[in-house]
C-alpha cells in the first residue's frame, strides 16, 4: 500500500526542536521524521509515534529533538492524498 509524504530538504543538518503542522481535515494519523536519509522511511519519528489529525485549521505541534537535513510528513499505510495548509519546523 502507498504512503503519501511530504518533504522538506533543509540543505544542511539541523537540529529540530518542534514542528507546527496546520493540517486539513484528511490528514488523520501521520508521522513526522526528520533525519539524514532523503527516504522517508529510513529516519527515526519524532516523539516516537502516529499522531492523530483529523481537525481541520487547527494548529498541532510535534516535540521533536531530532537532527537531519531532510523533514518528512508521513501517512502510512493510507492510499488518500496528503493535504496540510502549512508546516513549520523550529530550532531553538
Amino acid at each position: 500500500m502507498a504512503s503519501p509524504w511530504w518533504s522538506a530538504d533543509m540543505r544542511e543538518e539541523n537540529y529540530v526542536t518542534y514542528v507546527n503542522i496546520v493540517p486539513h481535515s484528511n490528514l488523520k494519523s501521520y508521522q513526522v521524521r526528520i533525519g539524514n536519509d532523503a527516504r522517508w522511511y529510513n529516519n527515526p519519528y519524532c516523539g516516537n509515534q502516529t499522531f492523530t489529525g483529523g481537525v481541520s485549521n487547527v494548529n498541532q505541534t510535534i516535540s521533536c529533538g531530532l537532527s537531519g537535513r531532510y523533514l518528512f510528513v508521513v501517512m502510512p499505510d493510507v492510499t488518500s492524498s496528503l493535504i496540510m495548509y502549512e508546516i513549520e519546523a523550529y530550532e531553538i
